[in-house]
């Protein structure tokens, strides 16, 4: 167990009402945690960003630069939720899948 961190690991999120805790006290359990924190502030990110879009683009009042601008932040914020959707498909992958533990046959060694 990482030193420091029992209260995290002993919180009950459903009683607690936090939206972020570690399930496994384990350093694949802390990146994992903060994995979906990161993702999730993403998200917020990219809305954001996309929301500003859409205020400058209506706000732009027909004004070429401006909606030129606003165009752009658009097309940005579009392009990080794919990166941020490609993030999570890829970490999904490696977590299911290149990082299960193998089953290796354990031989006994015997003496002679």
């Amino acid at each position: 167990m990482i030193p420091g961190l029992k209260a995290i690991f002993d919180a009950d999120p459903i009683k607690t009402g936090a939206g972020f805790a570690i399930k496994e006290p384990t350093l694949g359990g802390v990146i994992s945690a903060f994995l979906n924190l990161a993702l999730m502030v993403g998200g917020f990110l990219m809305l954001f960003w996309f929301a500003w879009g859409v205020f400058q683009y209506i706000f732009a009042g027909g004004s070429k630069e401006g909606l030129s601008y606003a165009r752009k932040r658009i097309i940005w914020s579009i392009v990080g939720f794919v990166i941020l959707i490609l993030a999570f498909a890829i970490s999904q992958f490696l977590k299911e899948d290149l990082a299960k533990p193998k089953d290796i046959p354990i031989t006994t060694v015997t003496t002679p």
